[in-house]
């Protein structure tokens, strides 16, 4: 499979947790840049993430979870230059856990409007506790999930010595779809078309914390 297409000046940063047996829950973010994009400023990018995203959600979130790696790679050639954290940082959360599927949603907004998916997190690690009921998260805890949220991008938001990372955005690669017919089964599939002209930037210009669960199945380990 090819590679997707550069997206110059943006950073994807792959945040790696563990979450009891689950050692891959992922969530990935990208941001935009202007400055020098060197192996030795995304190794400070990606410590900064790693840090900074512990320290706001570190009382919030299961003792039961850790972040355990980050990884900033600099998407402007398939040649640039990548970085990496990997201090295990745990969560001090106490209470019962809920189960690992159950996702804290952070809903990223943009200018441009257009039918489908929005962009957005799942946070792993949220509590029982968390829950006014079975359909909805108290709103203290939003509150709390909202402003550790948005210190936590306000403080990554700076300079790495010569690198200056200037906006989290969401990267669109794809636009549409083209329906394929195995020869084989007979079988037909959606496969995702990548845009013409490359890839679209948007700017997300707040995120709100959904006051509803929301769900990640695959973090519950069924068939693997």
């Amino acid at each position: 499979m090819p590679p997707l297409p550069d997206v110059p000046n943006v950073i994807k940063a792959i945040m790696k947790f563990t979450l009891g047996e689950d050692v891959d829950v992922v969530n990935i973010l990208h941001f935009e840049f202007t400055g020098d994009a060197s192996s030795a400023n995304l190794d400070s990018f990606a410590s900064a993430l790693s840090t900074e995203f512990h320290t706001q959600f570190t009382g919030h979130l299961t003792a039961d979870l850790s972040i355990t790696e980050v990884e900033c790679i600099d998407l402007t050639t398939t040649s640039s230059a990548t970085g990496l954290d990997s201090t295990v940082r745990a969560f001090t959360g106490s209470g019962l856990p809920l189960p690992a599927e159950t996702a804290i949603v952070v809903s990223h907004h943009i200018s441009r409007r257009y039918r489908g998916g929005k962009p957005r997190t799942y946070i792993a690690g949220a509590l029982a506790g968390n829950l006014t009921d079975e359909q909805l998260w108290d709103p203290v805890n939003v509150g709390i999930w909202q402003s550790d949220w948005d210190d936590f991008i306000n403080a990554v938001l700076t300079g790495y010595s010569t690198l200056n990372v200037d906006n989290l955005v969401n990267v669109s690669y794809y636009s549409g779809f083209t329906v394929v017919i195995s020869p084989i089964t007979g079988r037909a599939r959606n496969v995702p078309t990548l845009r013409v002209g490359g890839p679209v930037i948007d700017g997300v210009n707040s995120s709100s914390i959904n006051p509803r669960p929301g769900s990640q199945r695959r973090r519950g380990l069924q068939g693997r």
